[in-house]
């Protein structure tokens, strides 16, 4: 990724074409290793960056502009496992990423193992949100008291309603794995 930032620091439009067409080749082998090891924090911001310079676009893309100024993460109980809080982070971009950078290229099984991802990915952040009793207890705590602000409370209740849906998708998914 160092020549993806090479290229573009000297808005070389040929190179990040020709990147963009190897980051787009490397995602379409549909390898969930590969996979798995380009979606880590150390370079997934310069992959969604590659991707923005499609040559079959007439403008660039400002994906990672978007990402920065306009995505606010809303933590409505401080998260203390970092470890959590990373692949919280890294759900969303790989999300992003399937839904919007790679919309129109995507093919439905590379679709489907990023979904799987994403799935495993959640299913990691419940499993450790479940044993956090100290995240449990203040979350039902704030749920409960008449301090908490009506926008917290909001906050809160789309929380829980995150992590039922996230954890029936998780069920979901084992099911289909043993049909």
């Amino acid at each position: 990724m160092g020549l993806f930032r090479v290229c573009e620091d000297l808005e070389n439009m040929d190179g990040l074409h020709m990147i963009f067409k190897i980051v787009k080749g490397i995602i379409l082998l549909n390898s969930p290793p590969i996979l798995e090891r380009i979606f880590k924090e150390e370079f997934i911001v310069d992959i969604i960056g590659a991707l923005e310079y499609d040559p079959e676009i007439t403008c660039v893309q400002h994906h990672r502009e978007f990402l920065k100024d306009h995505v606010v993460f809303k933590e409505a109980i401080p998260i203390k496992d970092p470890i959590a809080l990373a692949k919280i982070h890294q759900t969303y971009r790989v999300g992003y990423l399937k839904d919007v950078v790679l919309a129109r290229v995507l093919d439905d099984t590379t679709s489907a193992t990023i979904t799987s991802i994403i799935h495993a990915n959640n299913a990691f952040v419940i499993a450790m949100l479940k044993d956090d009793n100290t995240f449990i207890q203040e979350l039902f705590a704030r749920l409960k008291s008449p301090t908490t602000s009506q926008e917290s409370k909001k906050n809160l209740v789309g929380l829980v309603k995150d992590i039922l849906s996230f954890a029936s998708l998780a069920i979901i998914g084992v099911c289909e794995i043993l049909n």
